[in-house]
């Protein structure tokens, strides 16, 4: 099984870049819907602008990596067409490291344990916040919203979570079947993740 890796970047805060990874499964796909699914993740990206502060930019890649599924060994790098850049457009006040997750979902065990993806939204505005230091219901509801406008507009590419392979056991794509947004601050300690 072959799977795609599509990576946004961060940039134009201190403690950039940072880097957001997708992944979908990839057999029998075509260059057009590949296009698509680039266009998805922007879009939830977008749904969210408002909570991004202004200078920060969230840049689509031109290309997409195709590894195996179970040994994660790069099989090609395959062109995409990139949608416009993504500005944030929210207050220019922020904590460079805090903001919020988007928990994956899915309906996968493996190792004994539920396998679940996070994607990190950092950094956010101070206007994203209560004045408890929690996501304000207002952003809560946003970030679910963008979520959805992934989840349910993949371009024909099923959106997985990738479970790396382990100790001899190969990895695996477990199919996002729902998302959640705690009402918790995420602290990133890389930019990476």
């Amino acid at each position: 099984m072959v799977t795609m890796r599509i990576t946004y970047r961060w940039g134009g805060f201190t403690g950039a870049p940072g880097y957001s990874n997708f992944h979908f499964e990839q057999d029998f796909h075509t260059g057009a819907e590949w296009d698509d699914t680039n266009v998805a993740i922007r879009a939830m990206f977008q749904a969210a602008v408002g909570l991004f502060p202004t200078g920060l930019t969230i840049t689509p890649p031109t290309s997409a990596d195709l590894f195996n599924t179970e040994t994660g060994e790069l099989q090609s790098t395959v062109p995409l067409a990139a949608p416009a850049v993504v500005a944030g457009s929210g207050s220019s006040i922020f904590a460079g490291p805090a903001g919020a997750v988007l928990t994956w979902n899915t309906g996968t065990v493996a190792a004994g344990r539920r396998v679940r993806g996070r994607t990190f939204l950092v950094p956010l505005s101070t206007a994203a916040y209560q004045s408890d230091g929690s996501l304000l219901p207002a952003t809560v509801t946003t970030l679910q919203s963008a979520a959805a406008t992934l989840v349910n507009n993949t371009g024909g590419n099923p959106f997985v979570v990738w479970k790396r392979p382990v100790g001899g056991a190969g990895g695996l794509n477990a199919p996002v079947t729902s998302y959640t947004v705690p009402d918790l601050v995420a602290v990133l300690k890389s930019r990476r993740d």
